[in-house]
């Protein structure tokens, strides 16, 4: 089910955050890898905070989403980076990643047993941009990239 969500929320944040940008079209692809990979990046530290908040207090989950984030920060500070030097966030990206995170997670039919799944899903990786399917191609693109 987490891996549906995060599939979800990567073709819902394509089609209605990105916007058409005056780049090349070469800039314009990294620069959409580094939106969609950003948004990727945020998620376990907003599923933790949004099961913390609303369904159950679990430090286990705030752990391993803390460890997932200091584990990803080089890659994260190369996307910030990257969006920021090809004209900054999108405006309500933030609210947009917050809104759809919330809306799948109250979709689910047991809350509590969907949010002490995470630690587990972070831990074995599911939750890492270079080995979730829905943003493997983005990650290389953008992993190829940074290297030129």
């Amino acid at each position: 089910m987490v891996l549906v969500m995060l599939s979800t929320f990567s073709i819902h944040l394509q089609r209605n955050v990105l916007a058409n940008r005056p780049l090349s079209p070469e800039a314009q692809i990294i620069r959409d890898d580094a939106i969609v990979l950003m948004a990727g990046a945020l998620l376990p530290q907003i599923v933790a905070a949004y099961c913390q908040a609303n369904v159950e207090e679990n430090r286990t989950l705030d752990d391993a989403a803390e460890r997932w984030s200091v584990r990803h920060e080089p890659i994260f500070g190369r996307l910030i980076t990257a969006v920021e030097q090809t004209g900054g966030v999108p405006s309500g990206f933030r609210q947009e990643v917050n809104a759809n995170v919330k809306a799948q997670i109250e979709n689910q039919d047991d809350q509590i047993s969907f949010c002490r799944s995470i630690p587990s899903l972070i831990e074995s990786g599911a939750f890492d941009l270079d080995k979730r399917e829905n943003m493997s191609d983005a990650y290389r693109r953008f992993e190829n990239a940074d290297k030129n």
